[in-house]
């Protein structure tokens, strides 16, 4: 599930964002953990995902939106190497390619 959530919202695919969050129901506040080399492991928010790359992810303010009403916290902190929230020094509403 973690791959086709994440493919959803990379992708600005909102129609199977909008399904699978339908269907599993606290998906959105879910946590993605990956571990990586020298820096341990650490957990984004769907929302971080989101926002990680402003203006190059296509449809990024509609994908906040879909997230934040179904009940993603805007003011979830990255776990591990740092504790920024999906907001912290950058925009999360850019505009979309």
């Amino acid at each position: 599930m973690a791959v086709a959530v994440t493919e959803a919202i990379v992708s600005g695919d909102l129609d199977t964002l909008r399904g699978l969050l339908a269907e599993h129901p606290g998906l959105a506040g879910a946590r993605v953990v990956e571990h990586r080399e020298g820096r341990g492991p650490g957990g984004r928010s769907l929302l971080h995902l989101a926002t990680d790359w402003p203006g190059h992810r296509p449809r990024g303010p509609e994908t906040v939106a879909v997230l934040v009403e179904t009940g993603a916290d805007p003011d979830a902190r990255f776990t591990g190497a740092h504790r920024e929230t999906p907001c912290t020094g950058r925009r999360a509403t850019t505009t979309s390619r």
